[in-house]
């Protein structure tokens, strides 16, 4: 367990593309976002939800954090996160990766532990390019975080902007694969 970091899930914006709630979409009998939390809390101390309507998920028994500003970007949800943290360095995961395994996370931890915190983040890269939405990040991005928001940057845009980003290379992408679409839960799982 990775005693000295927090967790968080962004459970995600306003679903546009996936035309219902992303979050609480029913795959293999549960919402998607039971994936990530059941992975994490078994690997973090604290795990908590993000969430532009925190309500919508208190009945998953873990913390909700409110966003803290009105802007539709995960920017948003990974600042709210850090605000909220207690930890110096925190996890986040997109809710929408149902098919990340936990060796896979494992993997991912042994290499941040290798590290010794000497870096601002640490990212998984596949053959799909970096992933920004499941890694981890120190607090000392804050400042980096709230100007990327206010220049409407993507969070990929962000993460070049930061000083020094680590990455561990897993090739294929099916364990990172974010479901956009009801279609390309569809077309993964078959």
């Amino acid at each position: 367990m990775l005693t000295s970091i927090s967790a968080f899930v962004l459970s995600g914006g306003y679903s546009r593309r996936f035309g219902t709630d992303k979050a609480l979409y029913q795959y293999e009998g549960q919402s998607l976002i039971r994936y990530p939390l059941e992975l994490l809390n078994e690997k973090f101390p604290t795990v908590s939800i993000v969430a532009k309507e925190a309500g919508k998920y208190e009945w998953l028994g873990f913390p909700v954090v409110p966003d803290i500003i009105d802007q539709q970007t995960p920017l948003v949800g990974v600042l709210s996160g850090m605000v909220n943290s207690n930890t110096d360095w925190n996890y986040f995961q997109a809710c929408d990766m149902p098919f990340l395994q936990p060796g896979i996370l494992d993997l991912l931890a042994s290499r941040f532990e290798e590290l010794n915190g000497e870096t601002q983040a640490l990212l998984p890269l596949t053959d799909q390019g970096v992933q920004p939405l499941a890694g981890f990040y120190r607090k000392n991005t804050i400042d980096s975080l709230r100007e990327a928001i206010s220049q409407d940057l993507s969070v990929r845009e962000w993460v070049d902007t930061l000083v020094d980003v680590r990455k561990v290379n897993f090739g294929n992408a099916l364990s990172y694969c974010n479901v956009n679409t009801v279609e390309d839960l569809d077309a993964v799982s078959a």
